[in-house]
């Protein structure tokens, strides 16, 4: 574990860097009220510290803990159906929507599929793609702070300590759940709304549309980008009612399609993860025979978390068959 942990932090610091480097190029030409102080030392200082906590704290969490959601057992089984020729169901012949994330259905398959169908390649993987997305979304957040003319020094510090100790967010990051994408697609809305949505409409736009793929209560959240972009608006409103409409038409262009394949492939469009696993958990456990708690915790109403590797998965996915 220590060994696939080191990876992890090795492609993590390597995709950062062009990240961050697109990120510094697309923010150069910010509005006149933000500032460009960003790129002196001390602001260098608080990015540098940042990059470095947001990176060792979640994987330091995963080395001690091992940690894997039962939510990313139960959508990973589809994942997994996916792959091999099954269908993306958790059991094969039913199709029932029984995830709850499009991203974190289809990451784990792709990755499960390039690292030749292997378990712990796949969740490792995944986590690296989670954890890049969180430094991303918090260091987008930093740049913000830093660029503002009304931040006091001990802002930056206040924000770095609240993100990279934020135990559900880190926690999520690292076993198994897409909160990840969510706080870099929230991140990215709130810097377009920021600076200007009528101007920087095309990062409303990809986070919408990440939101969108990312969680089925993303209206919810999109509403309230859209409304704080409305009652804090940098530019004439006119401006901003046009970039929201246009990012409107394109996140719903670019979310069409899904909507249309889980209305034809599942018969509706909106998931129904809770009757099709505990459907399945009560089909599989038979009067006088010993089941695995773990099982039960998995597919039935408790949905408790607890530490685990991998090789739990497979005695998991065997008791509920």
């Amino acid at each position: 574990m220590g060994s696939r942990c080191g990876l992890i932090a090795f492609l993590c610091t390597v995709s950062i860097g062009p990240v961050a480097h697109w990120f510094s190029s697309s923010t150069a030409a910010a509005p006149p009220q933000t500032r460009t102080s960003s790129t002196d030392q001390t602001a260098k200082w608080w990015i540098n510290l940042y990059l470095v906590l947001a990176l060792l704290v979640p994987l330091v969490y995963v080395l001690v803990t091992h940690h894997v959601w039962e939510d990313f057992l139960i959508t990973f089984r589809h994942s997994k159906n996916l792959v091999e020729g099954r269908g993306l169901v958790y059991s094969p012949g039913r199709r029932v929507q029984g995830f709850t994330s499009v991203i974190n259905v289809m990451l784990p398959a792709i990755f499960y599929a390039l690292s030749g169908q292997s378990d712990e390649a796949a969740l490792d993987l995944y986590r690296m793609t989670c954890l890049a997305a969180f430094v991303a979304g918090g260091w987008l957040l930093l740049r913000m702070i830093l660029r503002d003319r009304g931040v006091d020094r001990f802002s930056p510090l206040l924000f770095i300590l609240l993100y990279v100790t934020d135990c559900k967010t880190v926690a999520f990051t690292m076993n198994g759940q897409e909160s990840a994408f969510m706080v870099a697609f929230l991140s990215l809305g709130l810097a377009a709304d920021y600076w200007g949505v009528g101007r920087w409409w095309p990062w409303a736009a990809a986070s919408w549309t990440g939101l969108l793929y990312t969680r089925p209560d993303a209206p919810v959240y999109i509403a309230a980008l859209a409304l704080a972009g409305l009652v804090f608006r940098v530019e004439a409103g006119r401006a901003v009612a046009k970039g929201m409409l246009k990012a409107a038409v394109v996140a719903v262009v670019l979310f069409l399609p899904w909507f249309i394949f889980a209305w034809v492939y599942y018969g509706q469009p909106i998931q129904h993860r809770v009757g099709q696993v505990e459907s399945d958990a009560a089909r599989s456990l038979q009067p006088g025979r010993r089941h695995n708690i773990c099982a039960v915790q998995v597919c039935g109403r408790c949905h408790l978390a607890f530490p685990a590797d991998l090789r739990l998965f497979r005695r998991v996915a065997g008791s509920v068959g």
